[in-house]
């Protein structure tokens, strides 16, 4: 039996406080698995795109060699075991993932977005061209989010997470470290659960408990009131992540900087 220490989100940390559970892999990964647990996912893997919300993060996977299909048993102190090889994962901490809520500083605002409207021109990603050239129906979905209009986003695309469900992702990212209120977001992530993948539906509602990935906080962080010098380089990381879904998130954070900020001058 070998036994490996991990950091469990408070959420994975609480599911698995009621044992004994099964869980199956459901999706392999360079870097981690998606485990599915009755409704629920979790995600155990290393922290290459920072700690995820419903994630049990662990230094490496590399000698895992889990399977889609794998099954595995939760036990007593959150642990989860892996018969077939041996393995034991057991909880070293449990980490606190709700967003700290900040007062955005106007100036740093100003010159934050137009450096961000210049990244997005120079990367000519589709959605923030199509945002720009006001082209239908996209543009009147990522212009309406929270409205009838924006509820298409959900699910829209193609992936493990589709472009739209990133792009609002993001965008509640903004909102939930400004502390505006997002009545909405409750009927989107009901909405989502009909409309969109399972990876989707776990990041949305981790959204509507107020938690995000730890690099997404930091960066919306210091993007409402730093200087943009101190979080170019995470701003370049998430747009390379994954095929699309950075650049996707990346335009949700974009939208709900530009809607604070005409807020502000209001």
């Amino acid at each position: 039996m070998r036994q490996i220490g991990a950091a469990y989100s408070t959420y994975a940390a609480s599911l698995l406080q009621e044992f004994p559970q099964t869980l199956q892999v459901e999706a392999v990964f360079q870097h981690g698995y998606n485990l599915r647990m009755g409704g629920h996912l979790l995600y155990i893997g290393t922290t290459k795109n920072g700690h995820t919300p419903f994630g049990i993060h662990l230094k490496t996977v590399d000698r895992l060699e889990w399977r889609v299909g794998d099954c595995l048993l939760a036990g007593i102190g959150a642990t989860i075991h892996h018969i077939q090889t041996g393995v034991t994962i057991y909880p070293d901490r449990v980490l606190r993932m709700k967003v700290e809520r900040v007062k955005p500083n106007r100036s740093n605002l100003i010159a934050n977005l137009h450096q961000l409207e210049l990244h997005l021109e120079e990367l000519g990603h589709e959605w923030s061209h199509a945002y720009q050239e006001r082209e239908k129906p996209l543009y009147q979905y990522l212009t309406n989010i929270g409205q009838a209009e924006g509820k298409h986003l959900i699910g829209y695309g193609k992936g493990l997470t589709p472009s739209g469900d990133d792009v609002l992702v993001g965008y509640m990212a903004v909102c939930e470290v400004l502390g505006r209120p997002m009545k909405w977001q409750s009927e989107y992530v009901m909405a989502a659960k009909y409309r969109t993948t399972r990876s989707s539906v776990a990041f949305y509602e981790a959204a509507l408990r107020g938690e995000y990935t730890s690099e997404l906080k930091r960066l919306v962080t210091a993007l409402l009131t730093e200087p943009f010098s101190n979080c170019q380089v995470e701003w370049e990381r998430l747009l390379t992540f994954g095929s699309s879904s950075g650049q996707d998130t990346a335009l949700g954070i974009y939208l709900a900087l530009k809607q604070e900020l005409e807020e502000m001058d209001r």
